[in-house]
Formats: structure tokens, sequence, C-alpha cells
């Protein structure tokens, strides 16, 4: 086994991700935390095959894992209704065509 493949396999999984940080995935949707773990994973992954990161690879996953989940945390994201309607989508209906078309 290369040592590459080695690395690789110290990453840890989502689901150990998701357990390491429960308690601080509470500010957004589950999927979006999900979403980023996945991405972050990516990236560690690529970092290693490019040969950027060959020390401490649980302990550096978990360090980018946490300012991604800093950063949903911390987002202006709020739920919000959508009672516009139809009205405002339409751009309040037809503009009348003038005689002259």
């Amino acid at each position: 086994m290369t040592l590459k493949n080695n690395q690789l396999r110290k990453i840890p999984s989502v689901d150990e991700i998701i357990d390491y940080f429960q308690d601080s995935m509470i500010n957004a949707p589950y999927l979006l935390y999900i979403n980023a773990i996945r991405h972050t994973l990516e990236i560690m992954r690529l970092d290693i095959q490019n040969g950027n990161i060959k020390k401490n690879i649980k302990e550096h996953t978990l360090q980018m894992v946490e300012k991604s989940l800093n950063e949903i945390s911390t987002s202006n994201m709020k739920n919000i209704i959508n009672g516009t309607g139809i009205i405002l989508h339409t751009g309040l209906g037809r503009a009348p065509i003038s005689e002259e078309s």
C-alpha cells in the first residue's frame, strides 16, 4: 500500500465528523452541514494526493471542518416566508398592448 493511500485512510468519515461536532450543528439545516463536511473532505483528499498535507491528517481535517461549520453557523441566513405570491412574480399582470403594435 502506498504512502498516499495510508494517509487517505486517516481522513475521518462523515459519520465520525458528525459525531464529533454534533452539538455545534444546530444553527442551519442538517443537509447544509453534511454538504460542507463532504466538500471539506474532498479538499483534504485532493491536498493529500497533491502532497500538500503529510502529518496530523485527522487533526487537520477536524480543524478544516470546524472552520467550515463555524462559517455556516455564523452566517446571516434566516428562515423567511415568501408571502408575495404570483402578483409580484408576474410584475402585476400583463401590460396593455398599445394600438400602434
